[in-house]
């Protein structure tokens, strides 16, 4: 959930040089059959504004509703994850007026978008990249000009709901998407922030997608599980699902830690996917810089659902334009 501030650049190595053409790469061979998930760390990367991290923004709230004190951190009392179980269990005894997630909600429309999400929000448009963000806030879709749509009623597939809208999508193209792994639309995996029943930002909210998404995997008229070409009628099939299962992943922007409780065990369930249907062309990678490449958890993680990396040297190099506008 949260994102490292990225380090001002240095002067690109050779080595560098190399792992950028490694992304490039990925882009231009695989578009075809790619989807993007983007992660805070596109908004941590924009210079021109000060976009704080997840955590920044929920210790700041706990901090003023007097849950931690001053001078603490968030390290030396809880995680991520449980903060905002626990802030929400007290806030009915401090005699706040604004529920927690309402309060994160509103930080977040001070976020400001830059360059490089009008970069990879340009270039995902112009090969019809489906783009899913675990964001909340509507930094990618501003850059873009995107605006919110619902499935139609009858549509089939899921419909829409405040609390999962996840048939939602922000679109440019006034089109109906027959299915998001072929189109380009920015979805929200966590929530959208206008809609603050969305937000999954605790233990119990990843508890609740999780039941929510294995329902449709694992239930009803032609779960996704039942059998290969299910992928083409499950529950799931209008959804961001569609476009996380049917197609290759690039991720990046995104700490993949364990706090990422649902996003997490969706790349399992994927692994599980592809095994039982051996399905042997699915590909994903995880692009990372060098700082966080020590990071034994993470390791064992991204090599046990069979995902890539791709090491650069600074976060930096992710956004950049020589990548996205190539």
């Amino acid at each position: 959930m949260a994102g490292k501030r990225p380090r001002p650049n240095g002067r690109p190595s050779t080595r560098g040089n190399r792992k950028l053409s490694e992304l490039k790469n990925i882009l231009n061979e695989h578009k075809e059959d790619l989807t993007l998930i983007v992660g805070n760390g596109i908004n941590l990367c924009n210079k021109h504004a000060r976009n704080d991290t997840w955590k920044d923004i929920l210790e700041q709230i706990a901090r003023d509703r007097g849950f931690i004190d001053s001078g603490k951190k968030l390290s030396d009392t809880s995680s991520l994850v449980e903060l905002i179980d626990l802030l929400q269990l007290h806030s009915d005894d401090n005699g706040r007026s604004i529920p927690v997630k309402a309060e994160f909600c509103e930080k977040l429309e001070k976020l400001e978008h830059g360059q490089s999400h009008m970069d990879i929000t340009n270039w995902a448009m112009k090969h019809s990249v489906p783009t899913l963000t675990t964001n909340f806030d509507t930094t990618l879709s501003d850059a873009c000009g995107a605006k919110l749509v619902h499935p139609k009623q009858g549509s089939g597939g899921a419909q829409f709901s405040r609390f999962y809208p996840w048939s939602s999508r922000f679109e440019v193209f006034d089109q109906p998407i027959d299915k998001p792994r072929n189109s380009f639309a920015i979805w929200h995996v966590n929530g959208m922030s206008r809609y603050v029943e969305s937000v999954r930002l605790g233990i119990s909210d990843y508890m609740g997608s999780a039941h929510q998404a294995r329902r449709w995997m694992q239930r009803g008229d032609n779960p996704l599980f039942a059998k290969r070409n299910a992928i083409d009628r499950w529950k799931g099939r209008n959804t961001w699902l569609d476009a996380f299962f049917a197609n290759d992943l690039l991720i990046f922007g995104l700490g993949l830690s364990r706090d990422e409780v649902f996003l997490r065990w969706l790349l399992i369930e994927r692994a599980r996917y592809c095994r039982k249907f051996s399905v042997q062309d699915r590909k994903a990678w995880y692009v990372w810089a060098k700082e966080e490449m020590r990071d034994s958890d993470r390791c064992f993680f991204l090599k046990h659902v069979a995902i890539e990396r791709v090491d650069l040297n600074s976060y930096g190099e992710i956004y950049s334009s020589q990548v996205w506008n190539s």
